[in-house]
C-alpha cells in the first residue's frame, strides 16, 4: 500500500512539474485590433496587426496598398464565413510586407471603400499571414465590433 501511495504522490509531483515548464504560448501570438469596438457607419477604422510571435510575419498588400484581409458577420451568435472586401477581387499587382517581431503595422480601412460600413452589425477582420520561421501560412482574428 506505501509503494502504491509512493507511485501516484510521484506521478502527481512529475505531471505537475512537467506542466509548470511548458512554454507560455500567449506571448508569441499576431494580434489583430481595432482602435475601438463601436463606429458608426462613416467612421474609418484604424486596425493594428502587432506581431508578438517569435518570427517575422509577412502580410500582403493588395495593389500595393490594402491590406489583405477578409471579414465575418456574426448572425444569431454565429460568425459568418470569410467575406471579402471589394478591392480583394482588384486585378493588379501586390506586394508583400514584412513585419518584425515586436513591431505593429498600422493600416486605415476607409469607410467610403468599405461595404462593412453599408449595414449596421456586429463584425470581426480576419488576417492571413506568413511566418517565415515556421515557413507556415496562419490566421488571426480581429476583436470584434459594431457599426452604428
Amino acid at each position: 500500500m506505501k509503494i502504491l501511495f509512493l507511485f501516484t504522490f510521484l506521478f502527481l509531483i512529475l505531471n505537475s512539474c512537467q506542466n509548470s515548464v511548458e512554454p507560455d504560448n500567449s506571448l508569441n501570438q499576431v494580434y489583430l485590433e481595432t482602435d475601438k469596438t463601436s463606429y458608426s457607419k462613416s467612421d474609418n477604422i484604424s486596425v493594428l496587426v502587432k506581431n508578438k510571435s517569435n518570427s517575422e510575419i509577412q502580410v500582403t498588400l493588395r495593389c500595393r496598398t490594402f491590406l489583405e484581409m477578409f471579414y465575418q458577420i456574426r448572425q444569431d451568435s454565429i460568425w459568418s464565413g470569410n467575406l471579402g472586401f471589394n478591392y480583394m477581387y482588384l486585378r493588379c499587382l501586390n506586394s508583400v510586407d514584412t513585419i518584425k517581431i515586436n513591431e505593429i503595422f498600422n493600416y486605415t480601412l476607409q469607410s467610403e471603400k468599405s461595404e462593412i460600413s453599408d449595414s449596421i452589425g456586429t463584425y470581426r477582420l480576419v488576417l492571413k499571414y506568413y511566418s517565415l520561421t515556421e515557413n507556415v501560412p496562419d490566421t488571426t482574428y480581429s476583436n470584434s465590433f459594431e457599426i452604428r
